[in-house]
Formats: structure tokens, sequence, C-alpha cells
């Protein structure tokens, strides 16, 4: 378990820093890590989460997306429901997170 959390942590960081410099709040971070992840774990084809992603009205969003459903995609399924809410919750956590900490640090603070 403690493996997941780690690798969890790692992923989302890179896909948090790509959102917050996009000026995306953190909060819609959050909730596309959590919808990418909840796809994830219901095993939803990675093509079609891939169109969804590519659907964005911005080129740059549209390949963050992209990026976050690929690290996602990384993860595998899990079938006990408690560890497949752990990923969910761990990679929504730790991008908005990562996303507060390089805002708070964009204004000179820190979280």
């Amino acid at each position: 378990m403690k493996k997941l959390l780690i690798t969890v942590a790692l992923v989302a960081s890179t896909t948090a820093n790509a959102y917050y410099l996009e000026g995306i709040s953190c909060s819609k971070i959050a909730g596309l890590a959590e919808s990418i992840m909840k796809a994830r774990q219901s095993d939803v084809p990675r093509s079609a989460m891939m169109q969804i992603a590519r659907g964005a009205s911005v080129k740059e969003v549209a390949e963050i997306n992209e990026e976050m459903v690929i690290d996602a995609y990384g993860f595998n399924v899990y079938t006990h429901e408690s560890v497949k809410q752990k990923a969910i919750s761990g990679f929504r956590d730790f991008a908005e997170r990562r996303c507060l900490k390089l805002e708070a640090a964009a204004k000179g603070g820190g979280v």
C-alpha cells in the first residue's frame, strides 16, 4: 500500500505542475484527477479517456489532460474497493496539494 501511495504522489506531482502553469484552479485539478482515476479503476478503456481528454478546446489543456490520463493508466485496476478508493483519493489529494504548494510559492509563501 505504501508503494501505491508513493507512486501516486510522483505521478500526480508532474501533472499538477503543468496544470498550475496553465492557470487552472487547484480544485479543478483535484476534481479532474479524481474523475480520471475513477474511470481507470472502473476499467474504462484508455482510448475512450484519451478521446475525452483531447476534446478540450484549448490545445495546452488537452495536452495536459492527455498527460493526466496517461499517468492514471500507469496504475493497475485494483480488485478491492478499499484499494481503489485509496488510489482515487491519493491521486486527487496529491495533485491538489502539489498545486496549492505551487500557488503558495508563486505568492511568496508556503503550505
